[in-house]
Formats: structure tokens, sequence, C-alpha cells
């Protein structure tokens, strides 16, 4: 995943790196026989967890600042700072020490219409099927999203979303996307009394049973408004979707 010019990798080594890319401007004025034109600044190395890191994703929060999010297949969600290269936080994603984490992302919930919230949210997905939003800083599971039969391999948010000017109400979207090659994605509806979600179920398309198509391996919204999302499936295609009308 790339931000301007860094982009992390995660891997089965453990551990996941960010990397500082060369700068092209800069590039282009060296001597290209020079060894330090080909040569780019050390990658940050972010390790401590116990088992594969699965997926990363970047977060911006009021309290750690610029920040890495990692999930692994031990189950735990690490947050490491982007300045320190320190764990600056850990979000244990299971239940009674069951459930591998498969994928994470994270998005800052809209708090009224000109205000946005001081703290991140991490989405994690398990292998149980299971979508669960917590709260970076205290690691308290607000929201559990359950009915799909299988592991959710990829899921997406988008930035904050504008709310309606004319309420107090705020939403964000939530894609995925299934080993069964199920794609679907979740319109997430905050009330005004800030204690209850209204959850809308935009998409579900069951892709195997049109096309047999193999397990969703990646989904990303590619527009502002999170209408539009593009998917990679292990069949080799990437198809991009219109979510309002779910072709």
């Amino acid at each position: 995943g790339s931000r301007c010019d860094r982009v992390w990798s995660a891997s089965y080594d453990r551990g996941a790196r960010v990397w500082t890319l060369p700068d092209a401007t800069d590039g282009a004025v060296r001597d290209q026989s020079s060894e330090r034109a080909s040569t780019s600044a050390a990658p940050k190395c972010l390790r401590g967890h116990g088992d594969y890191v699965v997926e990363a994703c970047w977060a911006s929060d009021a309290c750690f600042g610029e920040v890495v999010i990692t999930a692994c297949a031990d189950g735990k969600v690490r947050v490491w700072s982007i300045e320190s290269d320190e764990c600056v936080a850990e979000v244990d994603v299971r239940t009674d020490g069951v459930g591998a984490a498969t994928c994470v992302d994270a998005y800052s919930a809209l708090e009224a219409p000109t205000q946005v919230s001081d703290e991140c949210v991490v989405v994690s997905a398990r292998m149980d099927g299971s979508i669960r939003f917590f709260h970076v800083r205290t690691g308290m599971c607000a929201l559990v999203l359950l009915g799909h039969l299988g592991a959710v391999t990829s899921i997406a948010t988008p930035d904050a979303l504008p709310a309606n000017l004319n309420s107090a109400e705020t939403h964000t979207r939530v894609s995925y996307g299934t080993r069964g090659g199920t794609i679907g994605c979740f319109d997430l509806h905050a009330q005004e009394d800030g204690t209850s979600v209204a959850i809308t179920h935009l998409m579900h398309r069951e892709t195997r049973a049109e096309a047999d198509l193999e397990g969703c391996t990646s989904i990303k919204f590619i527009s502002h408004l999170a209408h539009t999302l593009a998917s990679s499936s292990e069949d080799g295609t990437v198809r991009i979707w219109d979510v309002q009308r779910g072709r």
C-alpha cells in the first residue's frame, strides 16, 4: 500500500516494512552512474508479531499521529508510529483466544458535518467470516458484522464520508470480499443518539454462482464518495463495480 512517497509491505517473515521511495526529481539530475542514484533509504522494520503479517494500512490519529496498522495471523492488530517505529497500541481481535485476523483497514468517523473525530477506527476481519470495529486507543470492540459462511479475505473503507448537512447522522461504508467469491458493501449510519448504528447491505454479489469465479484477493474503493469498487480474484480477473446498482 502506498502513500505519497512511501510504501508499506507485509510479509510471512513476521514483520512489516515502510519504504521511502527515491525522489524522482532528484534522481533525474543525479549522475546515473553514481551508486547513490540507485540507492534508496533503508526501510523501517516493524517487528513484534508472533506469526505472519497478513495486511497493513495507513491511518492518522490525533494522539499517535501518522501510523501503520498491521494485522497478524496470531489474532493481534498492532498500531505503529511512523515517527518512532514503535508499537503504540495493540488490539486482540480474537474471541476467547480464537480467531486469526485475515485483513485490516482503518477510517476516521465524522462526529458532525464539519468535525472529524480525533480517533481512527480499526476494521478487521477474521477467518470465521466476521468483521469487527475497534477503537484504536482503547481496543474496545464497537461493532460486529456477522453472516459470512467463510473467511473474509479483504475489506476496505473510504475516507470519512460527508454527512447530511441537515442531520446529525453520519455514515461510512465498508466493502468486503470473501474466500468463496462473494463481494459486497455495507453502509453504516450512526444515529443521533450516539448509541446505535443503522446498517444497510447496499451490495451483495455471489460472483461464483454467476461465472464460477474464485475467491476475492483484494478490494478497494476507487471513488471519493465510495460509489465504485475494484476487486481482484484468484481467477486472474480485476472487476470494477457500481456499488449503488450492484453491477
